[in-house]
């Protein structure tokens, strides 16, 4: 029956046109089908339906504008809506005996009248992304452009064999979308879309825009799940792909090919879930036939619905939302079964523009939703709140079970720091200060690199293969010029200077990679657990690979931002000029999250990456996972201090002199050392003071 309803209602009369440069056949199909009806209503008495859970017209007109309001960023006028006929448009038996009487069918006129001419300055539609802008296009100078008859046509063959002369402008002459709705919920949807192009607006093919989300009458967003099934070309099929864009989810070729000047029809096929909202007793199915994102003007609208049952709906409404508001007389409907309606559109569709339907269906009709489709939707729904939600408690755990093997000493490393002087010191002392340097002139004399004297230094090898770089490089800055000797006085200050700044470095940096390493186990497994988190979300989106790379983005562009204000600058204006461009990098990151999830898992994200950095910082504390170093460290002291006699032997002493400075532990030395030739002790003490 809907392939006889497609035949009689848009190949006998909607696809047969006449206008003022060519001539076509008479088909008078619809005509007799509007006369059967008019006479079958005149028998039965017309059906009165009444619109579920509306008890005045007003109360539908209210509703009605609701719904376009959240479909449309526009300003909506209601005036035509106040209609009488703005619901159930059936033609009257004078209108028909009219019709009769006119030697040209309804649609032939229509077309006549609005079709083949020339529209507006064409805008380049992108082969992945379609207008989206919020300004509504100028339908008056669309309407006015149209009907001037100044304009080429070219032949156009239309779905059927039908064949017409059409504007030689890039639009689409025809639109046809037959929609199936399921038992289960789900719609299937077919479309053909025949367009006239010339390399302006379709240079890489038709691109065609689906809602993101549907909407309740109560406001409820639901994440629609479109599944493509196939696009052909001509007959052949081709490649697509979705993306989601703001709100709308964007049909476009997946590989780029130019689309030469002609006529093409292409077919889409594609099952739309979610898409039926469920009000218990009844179910409604709100669809836009056209979108509003096309930068091309639609001359043939119409649509065939079958509804699950064999029952009639119980309510129905169909309009051309315009940018002058809501046009509810160009958009009428025919029944050709109890559960099949056509819609179609009595003049052409502009640009800015679209052809909507609304239809209200008994919810006996329908198969009660399962539990796995429940679940299935919640995932839809949530599923990035979900597994941004799951990532975070796995971060949050790790760092609790962690603490626990800190507190119970369980924090034994294979990773090890060399305890120098400088390190023993900082380790113990937290700081780094002239003593650090003191035992750092030790360990080059220790090494037997230099020699040290009552106000100098001398350099005995150029051989520093044994140093850090930062080592050799304060070594070469105390001796420059292949200077062999280094008075501590005022004319060498900015030497040693230098010299103390790289190993201030070299000891932090020590430490810091120290902390690094040990901290490292966590830090990979809480960054694994977040991006296995947005792993999981990309998979639940339509474009993976594109969500997948925001979300990488946002992360280090969040974790770059977090870093910058908790890093210390000496001078303030730097402080406040990093901070402010960390807050302006987040707020960034953040919009940049909210194109691909929802504002809480964009939000749970920030605070993942907060939690690692913080957790981190707590590890690296002296009482976390360096815990035992500092007190293995502390330990060195106590065992310089017992060991008087044993350290005291040459070799020892030589070994331990840079630790026993560092340590302030030379005082229980300075008397049984003091008349030895390696002791150096009193003279690095007298070196620092002057420096």
């Amino acid at each position: 029956m809907r392939k006889l309803f497609f035949t009689l209602c848009f190949i006998s009369t909607f696809f047969f046109v006449t206008n003022s440069y060519s001539a076509v056949r008479s088909v008078t199909g619809l005509q007799e089908m509007q006369v059967n009806q008019a006479r079958k209503q005149k028998e039965q008495g017309k059906r009165k339906v009444k619109e579920p859970e509306f008890e005045t017209p007003d109360e539908y007109d209210s509703y009605v504008e609701k719904r376009i309001k959240r479909a449309v960023v526009t300003e909506i006028a209601l005036d035509e809506a106040k209609e009488v006929s703005s619901t159930d448009v059936v033609a009257s038996d004078e209108y028909i005996e009219m019709m009769k009487r006119e030697e040209k069918g309804f649609f032939q006129q229509v077309y006549e009248n609005a079709l083949a001419r020339v529209s507006g300055k064409p805008q380049t539609q992108s082969q992945n992304k379609l207008s989206t802008d919020s300004q509504p296009a100028n339908v008056s100078v669309q309407q006015e452009q149209w009907i001037k008859p100044d304009y080429q046509t070219v032949n156009a063959t239309l779905p059927g064999g039908t064949k017409v002369l059409v504007p030689a402008i890039e639009h689409i002459p025809y639109l046809m979308s037959e929609i199936e709705i399921l038992p289960t919920g789900l719609t299937k949807v077919s479309e053909k879309i025949v367009v006239v192009a010339n390399g302006e607006k379709l240079k890489n093919g038709l691109s065609k825009s689906l809602p993101r989300y549907s909407y309740s009458r109560a406001g409820d967003k639901y994440n629609l799940n479109v599944n493509l099934v196939s696009v052909k070309i001509n007959g052949s099929e081709i490649e697509y792909k979705i993306d989601e864009v703001g709100n709308l989810l964007i049909l476009s070729p997946k590989n780029d090919y130019v689309l030469e000047p002609g006529v093409y029809t292409y077919d889409f096929e594609y099952i739309v879930d979610r898409q039926v909202v469920d009000y218990d007793t009844f179910r409604e199915f709100y669809w836009n036939i056209t979108g509003k994102n096309w930068n091309l003007i639609v001359a043939r609208v119409g649509a065939i619905l079958r509804m699950p049952g064999n029952v009639p709906d119980l309510g129905r409404t169909a309009f051309i939302n315009s940018t002058n508001g809501i046009d509810m007389s160009s958009a009428r409907y025919i029944r050709d079964n109890e559960n099949i309606l056509g819609f179609i559109s009595t003049r052409p569709v502009f640009v800015g523009e679209s052809m909507d339907i609304i239809v209200s269906i008994d919810s006996k009709n329908f198969i009660p939703v399962d539990v796995n489709k429940k679940i299935d939707w919640i995932i839809d729904d949530y599923g990035d709140i979900i597994l941004t939600i799951l990532g975070l408690l796995a971060i949050v755990g790790a760092y609790f079970v962690s603490w626990i093997f800190i507190s119970d000493n369980k924090t034994n490393s294979k990773y090890s720091i060399q305890r120098n002087g400088p390190i023993l010191r900082y380790l113990t002392k937290n700081i780094f200060d002239k003593i650090s340097f003191g035992s750092f002139i030790l360990e080059l004399y220790k090494r037997n690199i230099i020699d040290i004297k009552e106000n100098s230094l001398i350099k005995l090898t150029d051989s520093l293969g044994s140093l850090s770089k930062n080592e050799r490089l304060a070594v070469n800055n105390l001796f420059v010029n292949k200077e062999s000797v280094i008075v501590f006085d005022r004319a060498n200050a900015l030497k040693i200077n230098r010299a103390y700044a790289l190993i201030e470095k070299d000891t932090k940096d020590r430490v810091r990679n120290f902390l690094l390493k040990i901290n490292f186990g966590y830090i990979i497994f809480s960054a694994a657990m977040l991006l296995l988190s947005q792993v999981g979300i990309a998979m639940l989106a339509y474009s993976p690979p594109y969500n997948m790379a925001i979300m990488v983005f946002s992360d280090i562009a969040i974790a770059l931002s977090i870093w910058l204000l908790t890093k210390r600058f000496s001078q303030r204006w730097i402080k406040y000029l990093y901070r402010t461009f960390a807050i302006l990098l987040i707020i960034f990151a953040f919009a940049i999250l909210l194109s691909v999830l929802n504002t809480l898992s964009a939000l749970l994200i920030i605070a993942a990456i907060y939690a690692i950095f913080a957790f981190t910082n707590m590890f690296s504390n002296r009482n976390g996972l360096i815990k035992n170093t500092v007190k293995d460290a502390k330990t060195t002291k106590e065992y310089l201090m017992k060991n008087i006699d044993s350290v005291s032997f040459p070799r020892n002493f030589s070994s331990h002199q840079p630790n026993i400075f560092a340590l302030e532990a030379a005082g229980v030395y300075n008397e049984k050392m003091k008349d030895k030739d390696f002791y150096k002790l009193d003279l690095v003490s007298g070196l620092i003071k002057k420096m």
